[in-house]
């Protein structure tokens, strides 16, 4: 959610080697991607 850093640097942050299989992954989980999910939490 929080937009001072990137998705792809949050992807590695979290311990994910490439940003493709977080979003991946994320999207399995929460049934968006990532970026979708940032646009639909911006305040």
């Amino acid at each position: 959610m929080y937009e001072d850093i990137g998705l792809e640097e949050a992807a590695y942050a979290c311990g994910f080697r490439t940003y493709t299989h977080f979003s991946r992954l994320f999207k399995a989980r929460f049934g968006m991607t990532p970026q979708d999910f940032r646009r639909s939490n911006e305040l």
